[in-house]
């Protein structure tokens, strides 16, 4: 028979962590995991201010605004021109019956 191990593989692996690495040694490593990532967020703040990344942004959102209000207009001009059309050919057919209209 096979022996079975008293602790499976995720005890054991915390098991020997622990054991490796000391408790002054783990808060020195989180303590520099947030000191990298306190500098990345100040590097990254710089870079967006640099590139005007905000004002690239805002203006993008103005544009896009800009567009929906044009495409309703353009919607609303297509549905008008469509309702002049069909009244004008409505008047056409009907002065035919009678007689011509001068145009």
């Amino acid at each position: 028979m096979l022996a079975q191990p008293n602790l499976n593989l995720m005890q054991t692996l915390t098991f020997i962590l622990l054991q490796s690495t000391g408790a002054p040694e783990i808060i020195t490593i989180l303590i520099v995991f947030g000191i990298a990532i306190v500098i990345f967020l100040v590097i990254r703040s710089l870079m967006l201010w640099y590139w005007k990344v905000d004002v690239v942004l805002n203006n993008q959102e103005a544009q896009t605004s800009l567009l929906q209000k044009q495409n309703n207009l353009i919607q609303e001009q297509n549905e008008l021109l469509k309702l002049f059309i069909a009244n004008r050919l409505a008047k056409e057919t009907a002065g035919s019956n009678d007689e011509a209209l001068p145009t």
